[in-house]
């Protein structure tokens, strides 16, 4: 365990360093883990929030059981969301 002083606020921050952090990319998409939505997911299933949403919810009692997309399930998904947000840019007059 650690801890930040800041003078200008005169706060200090204590760090739990042995607490496992997320990780920058989604251990199973590697898109970006952007949102606070995304390290709840990671705490809970070990994936960002899409990843949760998409692919973990739909396999849930695989996925306890210790089962993982392969590389061609895990495209088709981005795939999918590419899919998805060129839809809605376009229908936002993109």
């Amino acid at each position: 365990m650690s801890s930040t002083f800041n003078r200008r606020t005169k706060i200090s921050v204590i760090v739990d360093a042995e607490k496992p952090r997320a990780p920058l990319w989604c251990p199973i998409c590697s898109e970006a883990m952007a949102s606070s939505l995304d390290v709840e997911s990671h705490d809970r299933v070990g994936t960002c929030r899409l990843c949760e949403d998409e692919i973990v919810e739909r396999n849930m009692l695989k996925w306890k059981d210790g089962w993982r997309p392969n590389d061609d399930d895990i495209q088709s998904v981005r795939n999918e969301r590419s899919q998805r947000l060129q839809e809605r840019y376009l229908e936002n007059g993109g």
